[in-house]
């Protein structure tokens, strides 16, 4: 409800509030007490045509007329078995279901099929919740359907504490109880109506007076009109219900919503058609796969099947030469045509089928504080000479992207897994493995838990099915634009980190093969060196221990690590401070190579070799030449030991591990 509004108009089968008191004395004046009080129990600025929400998103002409075709011809066929009284509408934030839902809501109340409508917002405290969800179509039914309008205010009067039950109760007593009482009284007029015809004829008895109506309970004078010629089927039948996912859910209200109007369709055969608009979060979508659903809904996804991208082309095309023409003199200097169709593609392609994106774009650089050419060139990423800044031009898009982000509980893992997997999905080698398969140590609950709350933001059918994959192209921009994201930028060294720790653990404790190891290396030299990736990196020893152990060829694997080691080495010695110490020594002192080899046919001989790094090594390993010190440390490996093994073959040593040079003893 508006505050400080003064007046109130009804129009129609809804009603726009401009005020609240005058409205109620208005309904008083009438004897509408019932009406009057549930009023003041019902969000003013939820209906279509609600002054809260001018101007309302609207469909671009010539824009997602498949769509709207398919739901007028859904509306215009309710009598048909084989159509389905609930239709889900879905899609990602930003795709354009709320304009979907008021133009189709405005053409209903053109032809006169249009029961109620109520559009949800998270930041009105009216429509944000569902507890005037039921009254505001309950006064709206009463507009809409005359025949109702004295059942439902005498219903209030009789209860006047119903508007402010459970909605359930709402529901029950405000809309099924009294259809259904109308309804009744419908057909009993009519079997009195026909026997009546009868009767005028000469064979016809005399009517029992049992054919008289019966008594309904909390009757009273005028609750129940004697107009028969009425039809519920033909006449006002469509709710539109749009941004479900807007409503507060603390308590499991989505899944009592649909639950309800399940039960006005299946259990209660009330005969209307009800359209749902939301986004496809996990509890909605759950509750739209139940029985309750099963035989009386159909899913409708905006997907590519609706062919959005030519929708937005469209949009687009007719939004830059609205602002030729608004701009004609601070574009006179521009060549045309502006923009060029590859500008226009791009633009597409951004908006990955989404609206908003396209919407907050136009909108930016329509504003009539600069060269709209110049704006352009800002969101291509292009430099504009003494262009000084200001607004961001995709506010309202990161306004959007904040507020599904702040859904988000587990935030550091949040961002390394999507730091990980757009890193992961970059990598230009090929690999077999997907990036569900490199998560695998993360319990299935707890990704599902970290990523509940921001479905929209995905591919179907979840974060976690879908590889983590983004609905939007623009997310990743935002994500990276620490201006923009803020709390939740990311870079790309955030996503190495993650995934050279998950791959050193692979590699050098699990024995995955060479594919880990190429990753691990690809990853650590990308990295910036997160607190746990120098903690995997201090128990080198161990872990290089353990690869070579499992390995064939032990001296040939060893020399291929240590040069590995010293790479990482180069890109984190500022880094860990005394944890990276062994490191340090390892790259560039050298190390103790315990090995063991036979001595007799029953007795091996263990013997700890230390392995130093000549001073002229130095210039090699200061400079990072990875080939060159491999080549020189497998020929000292080979050569330290022969020393000490001269009467057996290379074949018959036995690695066990390595350690620093510190250690006197095996």
């Amino acid at each position: 409800m508006l505050n400080g509004s003064q007046d109130f108009t009804i129009n129609g089968g809804t009603f726009n509030s401009v005020g609240g008191d005058m409205n109620i004395r208005v309904f008083e004046q009438r004897g509408e007490q019932g009406l009057a009080t549930l009023y003041s129990h019902t969000s003013t600025s939820a209906s279509y045509d609600a002054g809260a929400r001018y101007p309302p998103p609207l469909c671009h002409p010539g824009t997602r007329e498949s769509i709207l075709h398919d739901l007028n011809q859904w509306a215009s066929r309710s009598d048909q078995p084989d159509n389905p009284q609930i239709r889900w509408l879905y899609g990602p934030a930003g795709a354009g279901k709320s304009a979907i839902a008021q133009t189709f809501a405005q053409k209903c109340a053109e032809n006169g099929t249009l029961l109620g409508s109520f559009f949800f917002w998270r930041s009105d405290p009216t429509r944000n919740n569902p507890h005037r969800l039921f009254t505001t179509i309950a006064l709206q039914i009463a507009f809409a359907i005359p025949e109702l309008r004295a059942v439902v205010n005498a219903a209030v009067t009789r209860n006047p504490f119903a508007p402010t039950s459970s909605f359930e109760n709402q529901c029950y007593v405000l809309i099924i109880q009294l259809w259904m009482k109308v309804r009744i009284h419908q057909e009993f007029s009519y079997r009195i109506k026909h026997r009546k015809k009868r009767a005028r004829s000469p064979s016809s008895r005399f009517i029992s007076s049992s054919n008289k109506r019966p008594k309904m309970s909390g009757d009273t004078h005028g609750s129940v009109p004697d107009n028969s010629e009425f039809s519920f089927s033909t006449g006002p039948r469509v709710l539109v219900i749009d941004g479900l996912d807007e409503c507060s859910s603390n308590n499991g209200e989505w899944q009592q919503i649909l639950s309800i109007l399940a039960q006005m369709v299946q259990k209660y055969g009330l005969p209307i058609q009800i359209l749902v608009c939301s986004r496809p979060e996990p509890r909605i979508k759950e509750s739209f796969a139940g029985a309750e659903f099963r035989n009386i809904c159909r899913w409708m996804p905006l997907d590519d099947a609706y062919q959005a991208s030519k929708d937005i082309r469209l949009f687009l095309v007719d939004g830059f030469k609205k602002i030729l023409t608004c701009h004609s003199c601070s574009m006179a200097h521009v060549p045309r045509p502006w923009p060029s169709s590859e500008q226009i593609e791009y633009l597409v392609q951004k908006s990955s089928g989404q609206f908003i994106y396209a919407s907050t774009v136009l909108k930016w650089i329509s504003e009539d504080c600069d060269v709209p050419a110049d704006r352009l060139h800002i969101v291509l990423g292009l430099q504009v000479k003494d262009h000084e800044g200001g607004n961001s031009p995709y506010a309202e898009l990161d306004a959007l992207y904040f507020q599904i982000l702040s859904t988000v509980k587990k935030r550091n893992l949040f961002l390394q897994i999507l730091a990980g997997s757009i890193v992961f999905r970059e990598s230009d080698k090929i690999t077999v493995i997907s990036i569900s398969d490199v998560l695998g140590h993360i319990p299935s609950g707890t990704l599902y838990a970290t990523f509940a709350g921001v479905h929209s933001l995905f591919r179907e059918p979840s974060p976690v099915e879908s590889g983590f994959r983004f609905c939007h192209a623009s997310f990743t921009d935002f994500l990276f634009d620490p201006r923009r994201s803020l709390q939740f930028h990311i870079d790309k060294s955030l996503g190495h980190d993650f995934l050279a720790t998950i791959f050193f653990e692979d590699y050098f404790y699990l024995n995955l093969g060479n594919r880990q190891g190429l990753d691990w290396f690809h990853h650590c030299k990308n990295a910036s060196g997160s607190d746990e990736l120098i903690s995997k990196l201090a128990s080198i020893y161990t872990a290089i221990s353990r690869r070579v152990e499992l390995g064939e060829l032990w001296y040939s694997v060893l020399p291929d690590l240590v040069s590995m080691m010293l790479q990482s080495w180069a890109r984190f010695q500022a880094k860990g401070g005394q944890h990276s110490q062994e490191l340090q020594d390892l790259c560039t002192l050298g190390f103790t190579l315990v090995v063991s080899y036979v001595k007799t046919e029953v007795y091996r001989k263990k013997c700890r070799i230390p392995i130093r790094y000549p001073s002229s090594w130095l210039s090699v390993i200061n400079h990072g030449n990875s080939a060159k010190f491999f080549d020189k440390l497998e020929a000292l490996l080979l050569s330290e030991v022969r020393k000490i093994i001269t009467s057996c073959n290379m074949w018959e040593v036995k690695f066990h591990k390595i350690q620093p040079l510190c250690y006197s003893s095996p």
